[in-house]
């Protein structure tokens, strides 16, 4: 499952920004037929969240059903294939809208969805958006999607003043992680991927986090390792 974290950072007004934070927990669950009765495993493990397009314009965070038809819809939203600026403006992403009714199959929506949040750099402007499930695009100064949002979004709401986007990137980067650190009561939740959207570029730290956190464990197994030599 997910949590998925979006700021506003508006405290310099020369350098505007939008912090995306996620987790990079993935779950995987397969039904064994064992003849009289079915397993179901559940497995756990890492993956990509976020992600950029190709242009460099915007990044996303996804959250929902992963599948084939969203690995084409990431695909085509990425290299240019849909109009992301165009649905902005109009406040309606009709891509989403049809992946979404394309699982339903004509029948009753379910939770068999894929929804995003989107920090774009459009006319080198930072901006933040929630894409809903049905093609709904609203701006936003922070928000949390995925199974862990409701503990993301209360840590933030009782975060104190001054709210986004009256922080510096900097605090904004303290406060998504700290909001998906409180998210990791989520089961589903954990790791770390951050990306600051700004006006002139889109900067990249998950395989920095990453392997400045493998470094550290390999560190302290080595220490305890020598305690015993």
């Amino acid at each position: 499952m997910t949590t998925n974290i979006g700021i506003e950072s508006k405290l310099d007004e020369k350098n505007p920004a939008v912090v995306l934070a996620s987790d990079l927990t993935v779950t995987r669950q397969e039904y064994v037929d064992k003849g009289d009765f079915v397993i179901r495993n559940t497995t756990k493990g890492e993956t990509q969240k976020i992600h950029i397009a190709t242009s460099g314009d915007f990044a996303i965070a996804i959250a929902g059903t992963v599948d084939e038809p969203l690995f084409d819809f990431l695909y085509n939203m990425l290299n240019g294939k849909h109009d992301i600026q165009k649905a902005i403006k109009k406040g309606d992403y009709p891509e989403i809208r049809n992946l979404n009714a394309y699982r339903w199959q004509g029948r009753m929506p379910n939770n068999n969805i894929t929804s995003l949040i989107i920090a774009s750099r459009f006319d080198n402007k930072p901006a933040f958006y929630t894409a809903w499930p049905l093609g709904l695009i609203e701006p936003r100064i922070w928000t949390a999607i995925g199974s862990g949002s409701d503990y993301a979004l209360k840590h933030i709401a009782n975060s104190g003043f001054p709210r986004p986007p009256n922080k510096s990137i900097s605090e904004s980067i303290q406060l998504a992680n700290d909001a998906l650190m409180a998210a990791s009561e989520d089961m589903y939740t954990g790791g770390l991927d951050l990306v600051v959207v700004k006006k002139d570029g889109i900067d990249t730290y998950g395989s920095l986090v990453k392997k400045k956190i493998d470094r550290a464990k390999r560190n302290v197994i080595n220490q305890i390792k020598s305690k015993y030599r």
